[in-house]
């Protein structure tokens, strides 16, 4: 009997273990590095994704027009992105650090997070950029007009405002740089209008990636285009206190239960 209790209490411990893995589908580290293009407190970030074991639960689309993407494979992506949110409340955000990244579905409400879901105009901001079809946006980064930077600038803004992370575009604006920049300025109102002309949707799967550290907490949400989920995802690291807390709701339930069957303790069949 005491086997029995003993191990009915591990299984109740591993079992909160499991349900505490399954909150989003977990993808491998992330990397953000600020590259030379972005603008104030925002993208554009070029992402380094490291997958947790291969085969990877999805493939990363290619860019073209001038946007070096590089290596979608088996193990690695490297890519372009923007975060949907300017910070989350009184957690800090670096970049350079590794984080856990772990995808949230579209339709999906974040909890403990700012936003609550991908609106479908980010996502045609984003997908038009990706694809290097933005008109606007300077890609190569040449010619006397606005740089690459500064049209990175725009786009945060235009994004962080279609996400209502900012009440107004000029409050937005006003984080990512390039207030005071009268073409700027006017560039992300541009891309805000395109954002919301239903004519401009999305025509591939745009997604977010949470960026974890190694407690759980949120540090941020950048975007990503896919093609769709293959397969099962990799099992999520468990940070030290998730870890620790079931386990100890595991022994708690032993104790509890042996208190009820004191003759439990000598009992051997």
């Amino acid at each position: 009997m005491k086997r029995v209790v003993l191990s009915a209490a591990i299984a109740a411990g591993l079992g909160m273990l499991s349900l505490a893995a399954k909150a989003d589908s977990y993808l491998g580290k992330v990397i953000l590095t600020q590259d030379g293009y972005s603008s104030g407190y925002g993208g554009e970030f070029r992402a380094d994704l490291t997958y947790a074991g291969p085969p990877a639960p999805f493939n990363v689309l290619g860019g073209v027009v001038g946007v070096t993407f590089g290596p979608s494979t088996a193990t690695e992506a490297i890519f372009r992105t923007f975060c949907i949110e300017q910070g989350l409340h009184d957690r800090v955000f670096y970049p350079g650090h590794t984080y856990d990244g772990y995808l949230v579905d579209q339709a999906t409400t974040a909890s403990n997070d700012k936003w609550t879901h991908l609106e479908s105009a980010t996502a045609a901001l984003y997908d038009a950029f990706y694809q290097g079809v933005l008109t606007g946006y300077n890609y190569t980064n040449t010619g006397s007009g606005l740089n690459r930077q500064q049209t990175a600038g725009a786009l945060q803004a235009a994004i962080w405002f279609s996400q209502h992370d900012d009440a107004t575009l000029a409050g937005a604006i006003a984080q990512s740089g390039i207030a005071g920049n009268g073409m700027a300025e006017d560039l992300a109102q541009t891309f805000y209008d395109f954002g919301q002309n239903p004519v401009n949707a999305a025509t591939h799967t745009v997604q977010v990636i949470s960026l974890r550290d190694g407690n759980g907490n949120y540090a941020q949400a950048q975007l990503i285009e896919t093609t769709p989920l293959t397969g099962s995802p990799p099992a999520a690291p468990l940070p030290p206190t998730a870890v620790m807390g079931a386990l100890m709701l595991g022994g708690l339930g032993l104790v509890t239960t042996l208190r009820k069957r004191p003759g439990n303790l000598t009992q051997t069949a």
